[in-house]
């Protein structure tokens, strides 16, 4: 599994949404309230449809860079 920062990691993944044309794209930074995680992505598609290649873009990237993911709920 490839190491990334987590903001250099949070950022790209911010851009994949973009390009796959994710609306009410927010990224929250956790650090300072959560040992779970650094940050966290909230962002929408205008269908179930969209929202679902927006995810899969992201998982796809995340798997041809090795870093690994963790999926519940994609359905």
């Amino acid at each position: 599994m490839t190491r990334i920062a987590p903001k250099t990691l949070a950022k790209r993944i911010v851009k994949i949404a973009l390009g796959k044309k994710a609306e009410d794209v927010v990224l929250l930074d956790l650090k300072k309230i959560s040992n779970m995680t650094d940050y966290f992505l909230i962002c929408s598609g205008a269908s179930d449809g969209q929202a679902k290649v927006i995810a899969e873009a992201i998982l796809e990237w995340l798997e041809v860079s090795c870093v690994g993911s963790h999926v519940e709920g994609l359905e």
